[in-house]
This record gives structure tokens, sequence and C-alpha cells, in this order.
């Protein structure tokens, strides 16, 4: 039978901010369904692995924020699925040959490696209630596929997840956005350095922004529409694109002046706030900002 194309649309979860503290405070996982892999080890995934579970593949990186709030959720759902299915890490500065050989264009990049083919299936951070239904699919077409699995007991597998009380995250599962932004808007004045309070506001304003639109398939407008521009850095951040999104966004600010200016500059440093300080990409997008400014 061939492999069925499996179909994704997902948003930004502003509640895996929560899943990431909570990863931040718990150990590393130790599971036989969770393997970190090399270059090297890539061609045995496919070949191998591939023919007996699926193998959802995950590209990340240290610096990578995103990365940090996918990981947790992945990884939670792989020791649940006890063996139907197998999630192999990627750390992309230390394997560079992967992502290459895949031509992904950000990370976090998710594949799905099945009876030897490789297939994208997203990029960005998803919901888990998204996941899961994806993961429905897949495991669907490895049944059709008659793939054997791996019923290998964890001892993890019974392991109570360690609850981390946030009253603010709550409001985010709940869809209470603007609950949640009061609080972390209150942590911030409490503490000017919460980095995630800020990381989290910026990603409600995104979403709030998103909401009822539709940013898909939009044609890049001109330099004069500055509202166009700015919803098409959001679909770009959206997308997992930050340096397409930053791109277009410095180069508005070459372009502007004065109030339009300050306003484009505003949005920029917004979605900064989004990724990991130390990410590369934010990092030569602040130096490029600053050469644009002075």
């Amino acid at each position: 039978m061939n492999q069925k194309n499996i179909p994704f649309q997902g948003a930004v979860d502003l509640a895996a901010l929560a899943a990431a503290k909570t990863a931040a405070q718990t150990p590393p996982v130790n599971s036989p369904f969770v393997i970190d892999i090399t270059d090297q080890m890539i061609e045995q995934v496919i070949s191998q692995l591939s023919m007996q579970v699926p193998v959802i593949l995950d590209l990340w990186a240290t610096w990578c924020q995103p990365c940090k709030q996918l990981s947790p959720i992945l990884e939670k759902l792989a020791v649940e699925a006890n063996g139907s299915w197998v999630l192999a890490k990627v750390d992309v500065d230390a394997n560079p040959g992967i992502a290459q050989a895949f031509q992904a264009q950000s990370i976090p990049s998710i594949y799905l490696v099945l009876a030897g083919k490789v297939q994208p299936l997203f990029q960005g951070v998803q919901p888990e209630s998204a996941i899961r239904q994806l993961l429905e699919q897949i495991m669907q077409v490895a049944k059709d596929q008659n793939l054997p699995g791996l019923e290998i007991e964890s001892d993890l597998q019974a392991a109570a997840p360690v609850e981390i009380e946030d009253p603010a995250a709550d409001l985010l599962m709940s869809g209470d956005l603007a609950g949640a932004a009061k609080i972390y808007t209150e942590r911030i004045k409490n503490n000017p350095a919460d980095g995630d309070a800020k990381a989290a506001l910026a990603l409600i304003a995104l979403q709030l922004r998103a909401a009822g639109k539709d940013l898909s398939n939009l044609q890049l407008p001109e330099v004069t529409d500055l509202a166009a521009r700015m919803d098409y850095a959001d679909a770009q951040i959206l997308a997992g694109n930050h340096d397409a999104a930053y791109e277009l966004l410095i180069a508005t600010i070459k372009a502007t002046v004065g109030d339009e200016r300050e306003q484009v500059k505003q949005r920029l440093l917004e979605l900064f706030e989004i990724a990991e300080p130390a990410d590369p990409i934010v990092l030569s997008a602040r130096r490029a900002l600053a050469n644009a400014l002075y």
C-alpha cells in the first residue's frame, strides 16, 4: 500500500510555555522510545527502524526557544505510546548533515519517517491536541502497512508528571488570553528581567493579532503598506520563518521615517521576545536593526 500524505495544520500553542517550564525543572527523559541520533545514524533509522515503527524526527537546537516548548510535548507522547512510534531527536548544530539533507528551513522541524520514506509534518510549536490527532492518522497508516511496533515496557510509563503551579499558564490553556496577559504584565512590573513573561506576552499579542485573519498564502506587500507588511511578518513567525520576518521588518524600517519607523521597530522588538535571546538569527537581526537605525 502506498504511503498516504498526512495533512497537518496548527497554531502557536501558548500553553506550551508551561510545558517548557516544567521540562526545565524535571530530569531528561530516559526512555527507549526517545532517542538522540547523529548524522551517522540517520540511514539506519530510515532503512531499519522505520520499517518496524513510525519514527517522528525532531530537528532542534539548544538555543531555540520554540524547540524547548515543543520537545516536552513530543517526549511525553512518545513515552505514552510505549513503542507504537519512536521519537528521534536531532541537534542540528552537532549534526548539520541531517538538516541539510532534509532541507530544513527553520527549527523546530518535524518529519515522519515511515517504511523507509521521509515526509515533512510541520514546523514551529503546535498544540498537543493537534499533534495527538496527527499521530492517530500516522498510526492508522502504520497499521495499514502492517508495521510490527516495539512493545517494550518503559519504567517511565507509570511515572506521574510533575505539576508546576502557574495561574497564567492555566488561563492560557483555558483560552483566557486577556487574563493571562494581566498576570504576565504584573510579573514584569515586579521583575523587569522576567524573560518568560515577556515571551508569553509577545506570543499572546501575536495570537490576538492573528485571530480572525487568514495569514496563509499572503503576497509580499508594498513597502508603503505598513499594516500588511506587519501581518506578513506575523505569518512568517507563525510558520517558523523568523529570519524572513525580521528581514522584512528591517527593510521596512530602512524605508520609513518618524512615527511609522518607530511603529515597525516596536513590532520587531516584540517579535524578538518570542525567540531565545541567544538565537544566532536574533543576534544577527539585532545587529541589522542597529545598522538600519544608526
